[in-house]
């Protein structure tokens, strides 16, 4: 397994890399001064920082490499990923009581996660929610592991941890603290 310090988010040019970690908190802190002016600081941070998680498989590192030349989805990692931080926030703030003493329906919190995941899935391109047969096409996305079988893997959430503690190390708290 490649060291997480030494995964590659794009080369520049033929002799410059930008490490992938350096490449998601330049993307976070970009779209965390965007966010700031409409009141979304955050979310934008978050969403900037989870875009390109899916660049730390095996597969994408191979991909970039050019020692793979299949097609590399990497987009729907981060989207999935804002699920297990989720779930942590979820059990550690106890969510399903805050909402019901504001006297909002579970279904709010998971169209926020939604709200936030679309623009990591959608980053290379929009897509509709929805298509003309009515499929859910966020859903297919988010379970793209089961079907095409390259989604989160141990090399996605091992960086993610490595990731996570090197946001916290700079910030002072978590990424779970941004959702």
């Amino acid at each position: 397994m490649l060291s997480c310090k030494s995964l590659v988010a794009h080369y520049e040019d033929e002799t410059r890399k930008q490490p992938l970690i350096d490449h998601l908190f330049q993307v976070s802190e970009i779209a965390m001064e965007t966010g700031s002016r409409i009141g979304m600081k955050n979310m934008c941070s978050l969403i900037g920082f989870m875009h390109d998680i899916g660049k730390s498989s095996k597969q994408f590192q191979d991909y970039i490499k050019k020692e793979y030349n299949g097609n590399v989805n990497h987009s729907s990692a981060g989207a999935i990923m804002l699920g297990v931080i989720e779930d942590k926030v979820t059990r550690e703030y106890n969510i399903g009581h805050l909402l019901k003493v504001e006297g909002l329906k579970e279904r709010v919190w998971q169209l926020y996660k939604e709200i936030l995941q679309y623009p990591i899935l959608a980053h290379h391109g929009l897509y509709d929610i929805i298509d003309n047969n009515f499929n859910y096409r966020t859903g297919i996305r988010l379970n793209y592991s089961q079907n095409y079988g390259n989604g989160v893997t141990s090399e996605i959430l091992g960086f993610f941890d490595f990731a996570n503690k090197e946001y916290e190390r700079v910030n002072g708290k978590s990424l779970s603290y941004l959702l």
